[in-house]
């Protein structure tokens, strides 16, 4: 009997330890698949290794790559680069001149960093305050060069960090192509040891964990002192540029992550989530130099959403003029203790971005080397990698009218709806532009949903019944249908200022310290979705959206921030996100006639899209000289966007005529019932809409600014110059010019006088 009984409890056994081996290699499996997303990279390339290449030996200034536009060379001995634009023989340097260093003043560091063609950050601990800085000459390093097709990698041991990387550069037709691939990264990363109490403590003397890492740069950089006339040209707002000038005293530089901060490294305890929620984006990855009738362009074309542009003027921290990329390997993050005022020490994250970086940078000589000529680079760049095509120029302006439905509004009792424009009062106010001969018109309907503005995940429909509920809607969008004009819904697919409907655990995205991602605003907490939630609501709403018969929504979430997701079951890079992104704006693209973005995130750049909030200024930063339609140039004819409500400006005729002048149509927001009813409406940030008031106007407006932009619509803008600081004319095609003058007094240009706040059309023959 006690036999069987230890026979049946070992088959007992047995079976239990099968099983747990079966869960256990499920969720290894699981895990080992979640671990390869969190790579984060897009179409990464087949790896080529060093022992499958052929070492080039020699020393010294070697060429390397040559066709019909460049040559490259490179120095074997730190691996520098000479680059020749064979247009008119001009040479880029990564390493200034001679002469140029025998005048630079800075201490020894910085003067190897400026000789050096890489330069790194690393830490030796994860909580370590400070970062060490490498380059060639502070590291011991050991060069190897290697053959490829039309270029070389060159290999960096920097022996005294340990760690190793390679940069590939390959002559491209028209541009040098600078990649880091990722699997040349190696570091020593982290070691543990045992403290006289036994706990395991990191080994610092061998620890060495790569935080950032910087190519090239002092490219192209030039001393102010040395008589170099130029700028540096940077993506703030629309663009700006740095002029170079000895004498301005400054002792900052322009850093900009590009598409903005990653939030799920901040938190709500201080003041960095909220500032970086409203702080000005880097809408693009571009920066440039200019300097003796010749320029240097770098786009950053792979590990865009893992890095800064930075642009230093003479003086701030050496004797040069220099802009270049940095790419973020490691991240830090503050670990809060102190929940009350934020406090708590800064942490260094324990895996790197495992993603490939890579820099295009492209030459123009002579009457194409400023910014306009950046600008039309980039505007290829954009057609050949993203097969954006060119617009129909012979479409009529539409007049780009936003209706506010309704919204809640606090009471003593809880919430009530306010309704600002019911669907049946819309449709009075198309009748009434048709009645007056406009034939085209953009309408987005905001405060639609259920519960009006802000429309979120999850709780938006059916249409708010205050307004005309479902059937109301739809009747609407007929109506518009038979005017000749298109309805976009504005929408917003990753925010959910309610817990109704989502789980925190599963809906949210899960910031670096393992809660959801939220943030302040309304008076209440918002939460930012996950991808997986933001596709399934997508999709969920797709059907509902084409009951309606709408020709597309307006995105107003998506690329409002690009954020990792530390979520322990599906964690996802924020360069994946990125890609995730796109796949869904396809989708929804793929769906409608059209789709407009609220964002103008250079990776939602696609056709059928159209980009709504176009940045008109920048950032206003002292060490930026001027703002420049360096954006507006490089869409012009293949991107529609449009500027912020005109009965919005704080100075409707001066950025009226702005949008003019920079090619681009402009909003009006609407409604039915007088503003003021919106008065204890938080942030709601309408302040003059009511539609009897606003008609006339929005006529007038709107007829003087198509007579501009029919004219040019879907051509390029070939040229902009100023004729005096506030004057300018901008050329499109070939012939077609309009000449803005934002003076108070007329002037006068080939025989035509422009009135003060006015423009001119000169039509080409």
């Amino acid at each position: 009997m006690i036999k069987n009984f230890i026979k049946k409890s070992v088959k007992v056994a047995v079976v239990i330890l099968v099983i747990g081996v079966v869960i256990f290699s499920v969720r290894f499996i699981n895990h080992s698949k979640t671990s390869v997303k969190t790579i984060g990279h897009i179409a990464r390339g087949k790896v080529v290794k060093n022992s499958q290449l052929t070492k080039l030996n020699g020393s010294g200034m070697q060429k390397v790559a040559e066709n019909k536009n460049l040559s490259l060379s490179v120095d074997f001995d730190d691996g520098n680069i000479q680059l020749v634009n064979k247009q008119n023989g001009y040479v880029w340097r990564s390493k200034p001149t001679a002469e140029e260093l025998s005048k630079e003043k800075s201490n020894s560091l910085w003067k190897e960093n400026i000789d050096s063609p890489i330069t790194f950050n690393y830490v030796n601990d994860f909580i370590s305050a400070t970062t060490l800085i490498g380059n060639v000459y502070n590291q011991n390093t050991k060069i190897s060069v290697y053959k490829l097709k039309n270029g070389v990698r060159v290999y960096f041991d920097f022996s005294k960090s340990s760690i190793k990387l390679a940069y590939d550069l390959v002559l491209e037709n028209n541009n040098l192509n600078i990649s880091i691939p990722s699997n040349s990264i190696e570091e020593p990363g982290v070691h543990y040891i045992k403290n006289a109490l036994g706990s395991k403590i990191v080994d610092k003397s061998k620890t060495v964990l790569l935080t950032d890492i910087s190519v090239f740069p002092f490219f192209g950089a030039t001393r102010s002192d040395n008589g170099n006339k130029g700028y540096l040209f940077l993506p703030d707002g629309p663009g700006a540029i740095i002029k170079f000038d000895n004498n301005k005293g400054l002792n900052s530089q322009f850093i900009g992550t590009v598409y903005g901060e990653d939030l799920s490294y901040l938190n709500k305890y201080d003041s960095t989530l909220k500032n970086a929620m409203t702080e000005s984006k880097i809408l693009y990855p571009v920066y440039g130099i200019v300097r003796d009738n010749n320029s240097l362009m770098g786009v950053i074309d792979k590990g865009d959403s893992n890095a800064d542009i930075i642009g230093s003027p003479a003086g701030v921290q050496t004797g040069f003029n220099s802009a270049y990329a940095r790419f973020t390997y490691r991240n830090k993050y503050k670990v809060v203790t102190s929940t009350d005022d934020g406090n708590g020490y800064i942490r260094y994250t324990e895996s790197g971005n495992k993603n490939d970086r890579s820099i295009k940078y492209y030459f123009n000589c002579d009457n194409k080397a400023n910014y306009i000529g950046m600008a039309q680079t980039y505007r290829n760049y954009l057609i050949q990698t993203k097969g954006i095509k060119r617009l129909n120029s012979d479409k009529v302006t539409p007049l780009q009218l936003n209706i506010f439905g309704g919204t809640m509004k606090p009471n003593f009792i809880g919430n009530s709806f306010v309704s600002m424009t019911t669907f049946q009062q819309a449709e009075k106010f198309l009748d009434f532009f048709k009645n007056n001969n406009v034939k085209n018109i953009d309408i987005t309907y905001n405060g639609w949903g259920k519960n009006g503005a802000p429309v979120e995940q999850p709780n938006r429909f059916p249409a708010s019944s205050s307004l005309g509920g479902n059937s109301g809607l739809t009747e609407f969008v007929n109506h518009s249908h038979d005017l000749g004009y298109k309805v976009y819904l504005e929408d917003n697919n990753v925010t959910s200022s309610s817990r109704w409907g989502i789980s925190l655990g599963n809906d949210t995205i899960t910031n670096i310290l393992g809660n959801p991602l939220e943030y302040e605003s309304n008076g209440g907490d918002n939460y930012l979705l996950n991808i997986h939630s933001v596709s399934k609501f997508i999709n969920d709403s797709m059907n509902e959206y084409k009951n309606y018969g709408i020709d597309g929504i307006e995105e107003i979430g998506i690329g409002s921030s690009l954020n990792t997701d530390f979520n322990k079951n599906n964690p996802i890079s924020r360069s994946s996100m990125e890609n995730q992104y796109i796949n869904i704006l396809n989708q929804v693209r793929s769906n409608f006639r059209g789709v407009r973005l609220s964002n103008a995130m250079a990776y939602e750049l696609s056709n059928r899209t159209t980009l709504a909030n176009m940045p008109m200024d920048g950032s206003y930063l002292t060490i930026l000289d001027e703002t420049v339609p360096f954006y507006e140039i490089a869409l012009h004819g293949l991107v529609n966007y449009v500027f912020n409500d005109y009965n919005q400006f704080s100075a409707p005729d001066e950025q009226m005529l702005k949008a003019i002048e920079y090619g681009g149509n402009v909003s009006f927001t609407v409604t039915y019932e007088p503003t003021q009813l919106l008065m204890d409406v938080q942030n709601n940030g309408l302040y003059s809409t009511q539609f009897s008031i606003w008609k006339k106007e929005i006529l007038t407006q709107y007829r003087r600014l198509a007579s501009a932009l029919n004219a040019v619509n879907g051509q390029y803008i070939t040229d902009y110059k100023k004729l005096t600081p506030d004057v300018s004319i901008v050329t499109y095609g070939e012939n077609t010019q309009v000449v803005c003058n934002f003076s108070d007094q007329p002037f006068i240009y080939e025989g035509k006088t422009v009135k003060p706040m006015n423009f001119i059309l000169i039509k080409g023959q």
